[in-house]
């Protein structure tokens, strides 16, 4: 693997990883039910629908963004922690969901580690630009 590529392995880490923080810090938790589900797509996906109240005592309902084919996991009824933009109610995740952190940490764990075992002398210069991607997204 050569250097670029493995700079843009760790780009795509931090990028991610800064993403997702992003969005943790932009959410306020609150605790919802999956009232039902809804047709995502041809793939027989559905996307789970919430209801929660919100910090005014309003009723609110939300599609989450990301579908699933687990019928055990979109029970209707079940109570879920959720995180809610604060500036939409309807932009909705679940709260537990670390996926996407785990990929981006491995992605930016991996483009390092490749850098500094076959480029040692290269992840030097590489660093800051990995970080200079990392603050020119984040702002």
């Amino acid at each position: 693997m050569s250097p670029v590529h493995a700079l843009l392995l760790a780009s795509a880490g931090l990028v991610l990883l800064i993403n997702r923080l992003q969005w943790r810090l932009r959410t306020k938790p609150v605790t919802a039910t999956l009232v039902g589900v809804q047709a995502v797509g041809r793939g027989g996906m559905l996307a789970p629908v919430y209801q929660y109240t919100d910090a005014s005592g309003r009723s609110v309902q939300a599609v989450c963004r990301t579908g699933s084919d687990d019928l055990r996991r979109l029970r209707t009824g079940r109570s879920v922690g959720l995180r809610v933009a604060t500036d939409d109610p309807h932009a909705v995740r679940e709260a537990n969901d670390f996926i996407l952190e785990f990929l981006g940490a491995a992605l930016l764990a991996g483009g390092i580690w490749r850098l500094g075992l076959a480029h040692g002398p290269v992840l030097l210069r590489s660093l800051p630009v990995v970080a200079g991607v990392g603050v020119v997204y984040a702002a």
